[in-house]
């Protein structure tokens, strides 16, 4: 979404990461006046992927003041310290909204695959809010457990304590992915990710040197495709986790306050 922040110097800036700018711009004349409005009130505008800038690029086509304002930056995280050393639990985990663009239905159908095949890897699925349509699926399943909304310490637990985390995320009526903040949180702990296209996992500066450690989903609603990845997971041998730190705030906020102070 559209993040307005205001200083006490009556500077604006604006924060996009998700779909709103494309969403607006399918409303006939009115919305594209809106985000060039919004747009041109800003000093300056971040967008968490290179799809999103081009998206408000498009609608500046001979005004490059503006455009110049607009950059390519994502969005940081904080993760909490874990004091006691953590153990690996689970070999997959999903944390989320439950909604449809996050994707969990695919997930669950594709591990329905794998127990067809005898084969029942130890799942964690995490989010909300609390929905009838997914505790009914998980209540039915071996080996996945529910851990409802999970923040702070928990999170960083059950980030740490699983090998691959899951990001099946598919465009859905228009609405899309920025850049997921579990993403970023996943490879902030050196977690092994399975990503969807959709996820712009690999519009990530780093894809080059992370891409051995996140198995590609070309397309999550191909079950056959995502249960012969999770089967590859399962597979590979254990390795060492190297946390991209690159995302925390406490990093990354020293490239946004480089920008704002041009």
């Amino acid at each position: 979404k559209c993040s307005h922040h205001q200083t006490a110097e009556d500077r604006y800036f604006l924060h996009n990461h998700s779909s709103d700018a494309a969403l607006l711009k399918k409303i006939p004349v009115f919305g594209s006046l809106v985000v060039r409005t919004l747009v041109r009130s800003a000093n300056t505008i971040f967008c968490v992927n290179t799809k999103l800038t081009n998206q408000l690029i498009s609608f500046f086509q001979s005004d490059t003041a503006h455009k110049n304002n607009i950059h390519t930056l994502p969005m940081g995280v904080s993760l909490n310290t874990v004091k006691q050393s953590i153990s690996v639990q689970y070999d997959f985990a999903f944390i989320g909204r439950f909604v449809h663009k996050k994707g969990l239905d695919y997930f669950l159908d594709a591990l329905i695959e794998l127990h067809k095949q005898g084969i029942f890897p130890r799942v964690a699925v995490a989010g909300g809010p609390k929905n009838q349509h997914y505790a009914n699926r998980i209540a039915t399943m071996h080996n996945v457990e529910y851990r409802g909304f999970i923040q702070a310490e928990e999170k960083t637990t059950l980030l740490l304590s699983t090998r691959y985390i899951v990001l099946p995320s598919v465009e859905a009526h228009g609405d899309y992915e920025g850049m997921p903040v579990v993403l970023l949180e996943a490879l902030g702990t050196g977690a092994g990710v399975i990503a969807s296209q959709a996820t712009n996992v690999t519009a990530l500066p780093e894809w080059n040197s992370i891409k051995k450690h996140v198995y590609l989903l070309k397309n999550p609603a191909n079950i056959d495709e995502f249960a012969t990845i999770l089967r590859s997971c399962l597979k590979a041998p254990a390795f060492q986790r190297k946390q991209l730190t690159r995302y925390m705030w406490s990093n990354l906020i020293e490239e946004y306050v480089s920008i704002i102070k041009k």
